[in-house]
């Protein structure tokens, strides 16, 4: 148990780190309008990226841990697919607004 969160933690700050160098580039910045955003500067938005990561990470390896057959479909589809549903829904939303 505290492997899997380790491994959390560390993916969670990695990926954040990563993203964070890439967001200005990959116009992946949440930039103030004065209307429904009153934030003072441009802030990346990222943070459902780097979560969408890390749940992957640790659910994988979580599966793994607890079962020998890794390619066991229903455990993966059972998590995976929602998760990445709302993982494109995040993302396209970031970017449209």
């Amino acid at each position: 148990m505290i492997g899997l969160f380790t491994l959390a933690l560390t993916v969670s700050f990695s990926t954040t780190v990563i993203l964070l160098k890439f967001a200005e580039k990959l116009n992946l910045m949440d930039a103030p309008d004065g209307v429904r955003k009153h934030q003072h500067r441009s802030i990346p938005a990222i943070g459902g990226i780097a979560i969408f990561f890390t749940v992957a990470t640790v659910a994988f390896t979580g599966i793994k841990l607890n079962n020998d057959n890794l390619f066991d479909y229903s455990y993966i589809l059972m998590w995976a697919l929602p998760c990445f549903v709302m993982f494109v829904v995040g993302v396209y939303d970031d970017i449209i607004n």
